[in-house]
């Protein structure tokens, strides 16, 4: 074995300096095309690309002189880890805030997945920080190793796919999105695994366990809320982003849509998302449901804004305006050819509001 090799610290260094040269490399990115990566995210002003820029080269010179210290500090390496940490969730929370474009989401989340590793990897090296020499891999060690770095690299390439995806095949429904936030869920299991293990310096414990269980799910659902916020419409009962196709004329009938479970609707044109909805065909006209109304934000922005799209199994895009069906004699009407319908009664005991989808030029009586 070289000496590197038991040196506990040795990890660690190469991880701080990898999330350095990244960080000083993102961040002269940043600051010398501040105007174009603004453009490219969708953010304003551009000054403020540039200030991340210059702090991003802060951080990768503060990164660097602590890697190259004598004695690591184990304290200034865990606040490295949280800072590593909120920038993760932070980005998180921007793109599902809307902040950004679809393209700059999916950079941005791109650049967040290679954060993640580095925090991932980081951890590791703290927790080796221990003095002890580094023990023995456990057998099957180099098999999980590969397993690992697969993982992480999927991780970290799969946004990065979906954005090339997007720009050669756009798709209609959003398949491409779905198996991006698939292949990072499942990618990120094996570096979890392997990070707790390897920080336990073996198999991993039952209580590391049980934070795997957890933590994965969690930053999977993450992702699954942050891309669903700039998709093409809804992840079956997630709500999306708006429809990227311009809207049709309607067909002379609705029947195509009499067997569908569900349509898509997209609501709030000020700030779209998409949403799945129960669907009827009745005396030709076209209707969709909202069981439990009070509880739902959709129905009540519906009966304020009532300009809304729908999109069925064919792709076709139809604005429509949505009239809200409030009498009681029509609701229970319809209540009972949707029940017929589905099989149930949909609207699970409680109350259920009906919207007419008439022609974006006749404006129903409210």
């Amino acid at each position: 074995m070289t000496a590197s090799s038991h040196d506990p610290s040795e990890f660690l260094r190469k991880s701080l300096r990898a999330n350095a040269l990244f960080s000083a490399l993102s961040g002269a990115f940043f600051t010398l095309a501040g105007s174009r990566v603004a453009g490219f995210l969708g953010v304003e002003p551009p000054l403020l690309v540039t200030g991340v820029g210059l702090n991003l080269l802060g951080f990768a010179a503060a990164l660097f002189t602590l890697a190259s210290r004598a004695r690591l500090s184990a304290t200034l390496a865990r606040v490295v880890v949280g800072l590593d940490g909120i920038w993760v969730l932070g980005t998180v929370a921007l793109v599902y805030a809307d902040i950004f474009t679809r393209a700059g989401a999916t950079a941005a989340l791109g650049v967040a997945n290679i954060v993640l590793v580095f925090a991932v990897l980081q951890a590791i090296g703290v927790r080796r920080l221990g003095g002890a020499p580094v023990a023995p891999e456990p057998a099957g060690s180099s098999r999980a190793v590969r397993a690992a770095r697969i993982g992480g690299s999927l991780f970290v390439a799969l946004p990065l796919l979906q954005l090339l995806m997007e720009r050669i095949v756009p798709l209609p429904i959003g398949p491409a999105r779905m198996l991006t936030i698939a292949g990072c869920a499942l990618a990120l299991i094996p570096v979890a695994l392997l990070a707790v293990a390897r920080a336990a310096g073996g198999p991993a414990s039952r209580g590391a366990k049980a934070t795997v269980v957890l933590i994965v799910p969690l930053l999977a659902i993450a992702h699954l809320l942050a891309l669903a916020r700039h998709a093409d419409g809804p992840f079956g009962p997630v709500p999306g982003g708006a429809f990227r196709a311009a809207a049709t004329s309607a067909p002379d009938d609705w029947n195509a849509a009499e067997t569908l479970r569900y349509a898509e609707l997209e609501v709030e044109p000020d700030r779209p998302r998409t949403l799945q909805t129960l669907v009827l065909v009745h005396e030709g006209s076209l209707y969709v449901a909202a069981n439990m109304p009070e509880d739902k934000r959709w129905p009540r922005s519906v009966r304020a804004h009532d300009a809304v799209r729908v999109r069925l199994a064919n792709d076709q895009v139809y604005a429509r305006r949505a009239h809200y069906v409030g009498s009681p004699e029509r609701t229970r009407t319809l209540l009972d050819a949707m029940n017929a319908k589905y099989g149930f009664d949909v609207s699970l005991g409680g109350p259920i509001w009906f919207f007419r989808l008439d022609p974006p030029t006749l404006l129903g009586q409210r």
